[in-house]
């Protein structure tokens, strides 16, 4: 019975108001009927010329028993369409339910596809270094196995050479007497020979020092050329940059000033700093009016900062690089 006068409190009080209204009438009405109706006295004191009392006619009331029907069907009525919109914001927050729900599963599924491609990727890159230490491996074993080759190849010359010097030599012992004057003019061909070598080599040292001395001087221009054209690109991006953030101040101070509205008494010079403070999405968070000149009231000051909160989101920058929480402007009417 409690449970149901909660959840229908318009319904009992005008069932209790009905109910009310009903008794009252009865309660008023039965106290006049009794007070109109004679009392019975006895016959033997009355006497017999006497005549009856007349009776006085009782009053009644009527209840309009439309009115109270409709005053009935009206709260039925508003009962009725309060069952509705209980039951439509019941549909509604069970439609929002269900799509949170479809909303955590979508992320849980987003997160699990992206711890995957993460273990993936590191499987890859477990792959890559080991592959790479297997190469390197490779190419100190083949380097090892190089100078190993060029160790026999050269013990092989050096055998080689001793055996022919010893050869040579056996000859020049048994030819010693005979071939002394050819021997001599040999070792002065072959001191000519050595002088122009080291002539020849001092030359070639010569030019290759003034080569190296050449490719380093170039290799030196090279490096002041590119860092001469990285620092004129690097002063290219900032010029940009700095036009992209003039555009983009603009772009902000045209948006605020779309929800300018006028008030009454103010002076066209009057002029103030905005600064606003953003979130990363745009979202205004604050504003605080900074700096105003003599022509700037407190209506123009109270104008200028309930225009920013009309923009309630500022446009995103050209270039995520020039986003800054904190945007700070001048402001003029």
């Amino acid at each position: 019975m409690i449970r149901f006068i909660l959840a229908h409190p318009v319904a009992t009080l005008a069932s209790l108001l009905i109910h009310g209204v009903l008794l009252g009438l009865l309660l008023w009405q039965w106290p006049a009927a009794q007070r109109e109706t004679p009392q019975a006295q006895p016959e033997a004191a009355a006497p017999a010329s006497a005549a009856p009392a007349p009776v006085a006619p009782m009053r009644t009331f009527a209840v309009d028993s439309q009115l109270v029907q409709q005053q009935i069907e009206r709260i039925r009525r508003q009962e009725e369409e309060k069952r509705r919109q209980a039951e439509l914001l019941q549909k509604q927050a069970e439609a929002e339910k269900r799509r949170l729900a479809a909303l955590k599963r979508q992320q849980a599924a987003e997160r699990q596809k992206a711890e995957q491609a993460r273990k993936q990727a590191e499987a890859a890159r477990r792959e890559a270094e080991k592959l790479k230490r297997q190469q390197a491996a490779e190419r100190q074993r083949l380097l090892a196995e190089k100078k190993k080759a060029e160790a026999l190849r050269k013990a092989a010359e050096e055998a080689a050479r001793k055996k022919q010097e010893a050869e040579r030599k056996a000859a020049e012992l048994k030819r010693q007497q005979q071939l002394a004057e050819k021997k001599k003019r040999q070792l002065e061909a072959e001191l000519k020979r050595k002088a122009e070598e080291k002539k020849r080599l001092e030359e070639a040292a010569r030019q290759a020092r003034l080569k190296k001395e050449r490719e380093e001087q170039a290799a030196r221009l090279r490096r002041q050329l590119l860092e001469e054209e990285q620092r004129r690109q690097a002063a290219i991006r900032q010029q940009r940059l700095q036009a992209l953030k003039t555009l983009y101040i603009n772009q902000i101070a045209a948006k605020v000033k779309e929800n300018w509205r006028t008030p009454a008494k103010i002076d066209p010079r009057a002029q103030c700093d905005l600064q606003i403070t953003q979130a990363k999405d745009g979202r205004i968070l604050s504003v605080q009016v900074l700096n105003c000149n003599a022509y700037a009231n407190e209506q123009f000051k109270v104008a200028a900062e309930r225009a920013v909160y009309r923009t309630r989101k500022l446009p995103p920058p050209p270039d995520k690089s020039l986003f800054e929480p904190t945007i700070r402007f001048v402001f003029k009417p």
